[in-house]
């Protein structure tokens, strides 16, 4: 859970931000991941432009441009299946969906290396109105602390 205000171009607001990481053992080599994340700005004022909430591409909506939007309010989700072909490496399938004022959703296949900096990943996904060909291809950067 994240909050945090700002009196930013002289306009009062309050940010939250409440997230679920969750990975779930099904077999051996077989785990599921799930994301949910609630994010939204409270103002009585008109929001920056530069304070809005921006989603789409490989963090949030995939199969979707890179911050192809811009919101005061979203509810994300993702559920992904991982089949582990050895310790470093996995096969993904996975589906996002979001909500912020209209719906939106992509499913989607990847692939996952663990490296003892972070992990590695290339994602192809469709966006909901899209078909095959339609289809974004992610990479993935996730570094290790």
């Amino acid at each position: 859970l994240s909050v945090r205000g700002s009196r930013a171009e002289k306009t009062d607001f309050l940010r939250t931000k409440l997230s679920f990481d969750g990975f779930f053992p099904l077999a051996e080599k077989n785990v599921i991941h799930n994301r949910i994340l609630f994010d939204r700005i409270f103002s009585k004022d008109e929001i920056p432009e530069s304070e809005l909430i921006r989603f789409g591409g490989a963090n949030l909506l995939r199969g979707y441009k890179q911050e192809q939007f811009e919101t005061e309010s979203l509810l994300f989700g993702t559920l992904e299946y991982r089949l582990f072909l050895d310790r470093r490496t996995a096969l993904v399938l996975f589906s996002d969906a979001a909500y912020s004022q209209q719906f939106f959703a992509s499913y989607g296949a990847g692939v996952r290396l663990i490296a003892p900096f972070g992990g590695l990943g290339v994602d192809y996904a469709v966006p909901q109105e899209g078909n095959l060909l339609s289809g974004k291809v992610h990479f993935i950067y996730q570094n290790r602390f």
